[in-house]
């Protein structure tokens, strides 16, 4: 809406959350990590009060964290990961309860229940940088130049050749089937 947004602002050492609700005119902090790299890079509401944030990890450890009042406190749910996985920009998308999000590996991560339990999902390709569902069965996920379809909410992939030679950093689409990249070249 016109009034709330949140926004991101990181150093090397610490990353913070800052929150208005009267459309920029004030705002005010409702998250910082002292923790270095903890890096803010999305988030995912699924209504106006509950959400997602995703930071990367820290001590092999993501950083997930849920809110229930629209951003203004938010309460850790970490996964353990045995491996340092860092999430993206744009490398999240859900659907109601349903969230996937990227790494930097060959696999990204899945929830049915709105982060409660997570799954980590093989892919075909190098990572998830760039994640879109137009539908619950159908999306796109891509990799620098790598890009792979599921028309089964990820349960399986197809990899889709011909993609151009770029650095993916985005995609978009409509429920219609159509979809947009976006690059950083």
């Amino acid at each position: 809406d016109a009034n709330n947004a949140l926004v991101t602002a990181s150093t090397i050492e610490t990353s913070f959350v800052y929150r208005t609700s009267n459309g920029g005119v004030n705002w005010i902090s409702v998250h910082s990590d002292l923790t270095l790299h903890a890096f803010v890079n999305s988030w995912y509401f699924k209504d106006p009060n509950n959400g997602l944030m995703i930071a990367d990890p820290n001590v092999l450890r993501s950083n997930i964290w849920k809110t229930s009042n629209g951003g203004l406190t938010w309460d850790s749910s970490g996964i353990n990961f045995d491996t340092w996985e860092s999430s993206y920009p744009n490398s999240i998308f859900g659907n109601g309860d349903v969230v996937y999000f990227g790494s930097s590996v060959n696999k990204f991560f899945k929830t049915g229940n709105f982060g409660a339990n997570w799954v980590p999902v093989p892919l075909p390709i190098h990572g998830s940088e760039a994640i879109w569902f137009n539908s619950p069965t159908n999306g796109l996920i891509g990799w620098f130049n790598e890009l792979v379809r599921t028309t089964n909410g990820g349960d399986s992939f197809t990899i889709i050749s011909g993609v151009p030679n770029m650095y993916m950093f985005g995609l978009t689409g409509t429920t219609n089937g159509n979809y947009w990249l976006a690059s950083r070249n």
